[in-house]
């Protein structure tokens, strides 16, 4: 699991993310913990993000498709500027992997030799994107098993191996309360001494970031 801030205000508060990236269909679930005003962005929102698939910079590219780019991120986003920061609000807070005593199973699931003999053809492989790995699968239906199961590829497979896995957590780190807290009380600043901004409720993810 993956924790990010993002521009703008994103509803609804749940939801899932279905986009092709390049020829391969990408899936990622997502649940806002809290949305934070913004003289910058109008409102920023500080979301959980669950990559079902793994797509490269799939989180980052889902975001923007929604209109709603991680704050930072210089490559997927509409703003010409973001703040005076080196800083990319896209942060890993959950992490799963095989507990190591089970390692061996995983091994031998993903050798070459099992590979070879599940799959001799050669055409999809055996891989940790892959549900099943059948002559006539395609990605998009691997990925709609994959979100119907509700497990990440890796878990799919291990649940079929019968492997225990581990879960470390991870704190969110504190640059992301500064940051709330910092554009917040620019937020509270401009309404006392200007009043209610007049593109306050403006779209979500539409204004260009402009740090003050």
């Amino acid at each position: 699991m993956y924790i990010a801030i993002v521009s703008g205000k994103l509803e609804p508060q749940e939801g899932t993310i279905n986009d092709f990236i390049g020829d391969k269909m990408a899936i990622t679930k997502y649940v806002v913990r809290k949305c934070s005003r913004s003289i910058q962005y109008g409102w920023i929102s500080t979301v959980e993000l669950y990559p079902i698939t793994g797509r490269k910079h799939q989180l980052r590219r889902h975001m923007q498709s929604i209109n709603h780019p991680i704050i930072g991120d210089r490559r997927y986003s509409f703003a010409s500027s973001w703040p005076s920061t080196n800083n990319q609000f896209l942060w890993s807070i959950s992490v799963t992997f095989p507990h190591p005593k089970d390692f061996h199973k995983l091994e031998t699931y993903f050798s070459p030799s099992f590979v070879a003999e599940k799959n001799p053809t050669g055409k999809d492989g055996v891989g940790i994107e892959k549900t099943e790995a059948t002559e006539d699968s395609d990605d998009e239906d691997d990925a709609v098993n994959i979100a119907e199961s509700g497990l990440c590829p890796l878990e799919a497979v291990a649940a079929d191996l019968q492997v225990e896995m581990v879960t470390v957590e991870i704190a969110e780190p504190a640059f992301y309360e500064d940051f709330r807290q910092l554009q917040e009380k620019i937020w509270i600043d401009h309404v006392n001494e200007h009043g209610q901004p007049v593109d306050s409720e403006r779209e979500p993810g539409t204004a260009e970031a402009l740090f003050l």
